[in-house]
């Protein structure tokens, strides 16, 4: 006997329910990307913002613990002097922020054997993300210094002559986080 129901194709009631399931595995599959991107652009800052602290406080670490003096100190300014070129010249180095707190700058400087004479002058921005100093934030001090004894100098007068050891903190800010690094730098010439 022959049957007269011929069921071949879809209704359209069962097109519109397998239209409708694949609106939701790719709704959720492009927001699964779109979180997944988002993640990665997160770690992708953060990652550069903890490259930019350490960096510079690797040059800042170099030059300090080359120093022959510090020239002249308070938390978020440094200027020291290096020991002389194999011509021997000097060099003076002066960290600090800028003026709107926003890059860690070393500024240095030439000078003949006398330190009569400026021979020239550069800048090297040593961090672009500064936010040692941020609005609404606690300020973290650029420079903490400690004597001999571990113990810390609050009189930036007396940090010419008894500095030796020079806590550098670095904090970034890239918008999505902060990143902090901190170094505690011995002066191995004495500082003086």
């Amino acid at each position: 006997m022959v049957s007269g129901n011929d069921d071949q194709g879809f209704t359209l009631l069962e097109l519109l329910l397998v239209v409708a399931i694949i609106g939701v595995v790719l709704t959720a599959g492009w927001n699964l990307f779109n979180l997944i991107t988002a993640g990665t652009n997160s770690g992708n800052s953060l990652s550069t913002s903890a490259a930019d602290t350490s960096t510079g406080l690797e040059q800042m670490s170099r030059v300090l613990m080359q120093s022959t003096g510090v020239a002249s100190a308070d938390p978020y300014d440094l200027t020291v002097w290096t020991q002389p070129t194999p011509g021997g010249n000097f060099v003076l180095h002066r960290f600090y922020l800028n003026a709107s707190h926003e890059r860690l700058l070393d500024d240095y400087q030439t000078w003949n054997s006398g330190r009569t004479l400026k021979l020239s002058e550069a800048e090297l921005v040593l961090s672009y993300n500064s936010a040692n100093i941020s609005t609404g934030t606690v300020d973290v001090p650029l420079f903490q210094y400690f004597d001999a004894s571990n113990q810390s100098i609050s009189n930036m007068a007396l940090v010419s002559g008894s500095a030796r050891i020079i806590r550098a903190t670095i904090v970034t800010d890239t918008g999505v986080g902060r990143a902090q690094d901190s170094r505690d730098i011995l002066l191995r010439n004495g500082g003086s």
